[in-house]
């Protein structure tokens, strides 16, 4: 079963800085898709900043409420993702003063190194 929506999103998510992805991004975005269905998987996935960002990047608009709320729950995820990003600098901190070496593999962490940003994730 071909998901066009689902196709769309998952463009989007590639790493911000990987080689083909606005055209992964203008490809999924030339077939029809339901802005609609594309703003419940972003929000079911948790990547609404990725998708905001992916689509304007390749150019792609979306309907002017999709759009709206769109921009508004990926200002919330990238506020989310400030506040991951201070608490794993406080976890952090005191790992290290309890001389326990740590190593995160998600969140803010994961964020900088697949998309070079806090912003995007």
């Amino acid at each position: 079963m071909h998901d066009p929506e689902f196709s769309l999103a998952v463009a989007c998510c590639r790493p911000t800085g990987q080689a083909g992805r606005l055209d992964a991004i203008i490809g999924a975005a030339r077939e029809p898709f339901d802005a609609e269905r594309l703003l419940v998987l972003a929000h079911a996935h948790r990547v609404e900043a990725l998708v905001e960002q992916g689509l304007a990047q390749a150019g792609v608009a979306l309907p002017e409420t999709a759009a709206s709320l769109l921009a508004k729950r990926a200002r919330v995820a990238r506020l989310q993702m400030t506040r991951i990003a201070g608490e794993e600098v406080r976890l952090a901190e005191l790992l290290r003063t309890a001389r326990i070496e740590a190593v995160f593999m998600k969140g803010a962490t994961l964020a900088v190194l697949a998309h070079g940003s806090l912003a995007n994730k």
